[in-house]
């Protein structure tokens, strides 16, 4: 189960959003990204709302139910509250796609961070034992997405919220606990 939902969906919902969706399109970018002060890349799956259309990207997985998702189109105009998704050991960025759907269908861009040395994809038992890498993977993805991704000015930065499942919820404690973010 979910550990950890910082900035509850309701709060957020509470304050006026600065885009009413019309939307029912999902569109998914993945940022390739690289911390060099750590010499760590940060991979993120980002889902938007979106009003084009266009062939879905559907990823071949047994495991997971994945939203119909439509690869690299623009963003549907305006400003979106983003949350930010941390897997658990061993998982990867696109695990728990199922929670995508809901929340972009509701309004919200969400980000979610591959952690290096600590998915299924990058597993080192070495660099999964430094836990603590995993809340700067998600501040690190916070800049640089607020700052120079195609996310650039459509993000809402007074509405961050955060949700991971099992370590991921630990992700969210260990940055908050830091005031990483702030």
């Amino acid at each position: 189960s979910f550990l950890l939902l910082i900035c509850s969906l309701q709060a957020m919902s509470k304050t006026p959003a600065t885009t009413h969706v019309t939307s029912t399109n999902i569109g998914v970018h993945t940022e390739k990204l690289e911390d060099a002060k750590r010499s760590r890349p940060i991979l993120v799956e980002i889902w938007y709302p979106t009003d084009r259309s266009g062939p879905l990207d559907q990823p071949e997985d047994p495991g997971w139910l994945h939203p119909k998702e439509i690869r690299d189109v623009p963003i549907a105009v305006g400003k979106y509250p983003l949350i930010m998704m941390s897997h658990g050991h061993g998982g990867d960025r696109r695990d728990r796609t199922w929670l995508v759907e809901y929340l972009v269908k509701n309004g919200y861009i969400v980000a979610s961070v591959e952690h290096y040395g600590n998915s299924w994809r990058s597993y080192n038992p070495l660099l999964s034992l430094r836990f603590w890498e995993r809340a700067r993977d998600v501040t690190f993805a916070i800049s640089a997405l607020l700052d120079g991704s195609f996310l650039k000015d459509r993000v809402d930065a007074s509405r961050i919220g955060f949700v991971g499942y099992s370590m991921g919820g630990m992700t969210g404690l260990a940055a908050a606990a830091r005031g990483e973010g702030q």
